[in-house]
């Protein structure tokens, strides 16, 4: 069971230096998950639930699911993963209109350092709705044996520059901090998305032991 909070922090409608308004705008996800092992080579990762989003005193929800696919080439240290990311029905919808979920298809690359834990990361994520390919790196490094930090990027990033050098550094790139313990894991991200601000996402998964 997981449990994930995306919140999009303070939101503000002005014309020029004449503010009209402020309001919050924020996510939670909760999902139920299950996994099984096929053939000893593979292992079926799904998960359901619901998703809940409000921005200022509108409000949506609806289900949710994702389907997962992965394999472990221990020779080469490298896991590979395909994911059907966001198939569900919105219940409520933000207008009158008919709206669903971002689907996306994505496949992953692991790549774990020899001799080391440092891990290695490299996503294609295709969005069915906008038809972009969207490129993710990811780097992965232990603090010690409950701690990880990661850095990551992407090949969107071009599209928030504003030639600004001091201000366009930090630009597309993302931060994480993860705890696991046995029983849980607790995970900490923050995003640049350039002139549109940071966005900030908690989640907490229980394990199943």
């Amino acid at each position: 069971t997981s449990v994930a909070i995306l919140n999009y922090g303070k939101l503000v409608d002005q014309i020029d230096d004449q503010i009209i308004k402020e309001f919050d705008a924020f996510e939670v996800d909760i999902q139920y998950s299950l996994y099984k092992k096929f053939r000893n080579k593979f292992l079926i990762f799904g998960s359901s639930g619901v998703t809940y989003s409000q921005i200022d005193n509108v409000n949506s929800l609806g289900i949710v699911s994702n389907l997962k696919f992965l394999t472990s080439m221990k020779k080469y240290n490298l896991n590979l993963s395909l994911s059907i990311n966001n198939l569900g029905l919105i219940i409520n919808s933000y207008t009158n209109k008919s709206n669903y979920f971002p689907q996306q298809y994505q496949l992953g690359m692991l790549y774990i350092i020899p001799k080391t834990s440092i891990q290695l990361a490299y996503d294609v994520v295709y969005h069915f709705n906008t038809k972009i390919y969207e490129k993710i790196y990811c780097v992965n490094f232990p603090i010690g044996e409950i701690i990880g930090l990661r850095f990551s990027s992407n090949n969107l990033r071009k599209d928030m520059l504003i030639n600004n050098y001091e201000r366009d550094w930090f630009y597309g790139f993302g931060y994480g901090l993860s705890i696991n313990t046995k029983k849980t894991i607790f995970d900490v991200g923050v995003s640049n998305l350039g002139p549109s601000g940071f966005i900030y996402g908690i989640s907490i998964s229980i394990k199943n032991n």
